[in-house]
């Protein structure tokens, strides 16, 4: 009690205090944090910008994904896509069809184009987001394709691998957000953030102080509108990179080729992505139809599950 009572005084409020600050300036001064700060809010007010000028955007992609794994697992695909997105009507869609895929197995056959033809697409309209996972195009094969709340594109899904928008985000997460983060955990002990300005690029480079093996390096073109044109990223095990380029449109940039790579540092296991976008249009009207289950390659006889009233219905075009 008598403890209790001391640490009330004035006195030892006053020594808490001390303390507490003392603490606070050791836990910033243990933070690696160099250069300006404020050029995070330029690159994030540019990229905004540039976010909110795309109210309509269309388009096709060529992608092109392989998979290596141990035991000689080795899979390719090539993949034809369209997609529409119109941020004013809350709704987008894209529908993708492999055109040419092989699978390998060291001990066993050479299967080629073992998922030719299968096609996958998703659709959001208003809170309702549509999914087709990857199905075959057969007579005899009915697709079922679920109704779902409106979500944002998961990580590692069909719709996060093409998903138009997927394309502006860093680490996954949507830009304002990123740069959000960087700039309130600035100051933790262990948060290491040293950005710099290069000509027209930024360079960030985030960890941690405590672990040196864990780097990312993001570099960002002020000339174009502040947006990502390459990342290279490490920890003990993998190694991953992006590089990215642009075109563009009336003073919006929107990517024309991108390139993906993660693997292992004793390179048993690396996936590969590459995507070359065509016919690209911005802001310019968007048909009605195309924001349709039949746009984004459902076949007439689907099978269609709302997951919210548990319904179950075969799908019609109109």
């Amino acid at each position: 009690m008598k403890l209790l009572f001391a640490a009330t005084r004035p006195h030892g409020v006053a020594v808490l205090l001390l303390l507490t600050t003392l603490l606070l300036l050791v836990s910033r001064a243990e933070a690696e944090v160099t250069g300006d700060l404020s050029l995070l809010t330029k690159v994030a007010d540019l990229q905004k910008k540039n976010l909110d000028a795309i109210e309509q955007w269309t388009g096709r992609a060529e992608l092109k994904f392989r998979k290596r794994a141990p035991e000689g697992y080795d899979l390719t695909y090539s993949v034809d896509a369209r997609f529409w997105h119109d941020a004013v009507a809350r709704a987008s869609c894209f529908s993708w069809l492999i055109t040419e895929s092989s699978t390998r197995f060291d001990a066993r056959e050479n299967l080629v184009n073992s998922l030719q033809g299968h096609r996958a697409g998703e659709l959001q309209l208003g809170e309702d987001y549509y999914i087709m996972p990857l199905s075959a195009v057969k007579p005899d094969y009915v697709p079922v394709v679920q109704l779902v709340p409106r979500r944002e594109p998961t990580f590692g899904s069909v719709s996060q691998m093409f998903y138009p928008m997927s394309y502006f985000r860093l680490w996954n997460s949507k830009s304002e957000e990123f740069f959000a983060k960087m700039l309130k955990y600035s100051g933790e002990e262990w948060m290491h953030i040293h950005i710099r300005q290069e000509g027209q690029q930024v360079l960030l480079d985030t960890g941690g102080a405590r672990y040196p093996e864990f780097r990312k390096q993001y570099v960002f073109d002020l000339s174009q509108n502040g947006l990502l044109v390459k990342f290279e990223g490490r920890d003990p095990k993998r190694g991953e990179s992006q590089r990215q380029t642009y075109r563009e449109f009336s003073g919006v940039y929107l990517p024309v080729h991108t390139v993906y790579r993660n693997a292992r540092h004793d390179g048993t296991d690396v996936s590969e992505k590459e995507v070359h976008w065509k016919d690209q249009t911005l802001n310019e009207p968007i048909p009605e139809e195309s924001f349709t289950l039949e746009a984004m390659g459902v076949p007439a006889g689907a099978q269609v599950v709302d997951i919210q009233t548990r319904q179950t219905y075969r799908y019609a075009p109109a």
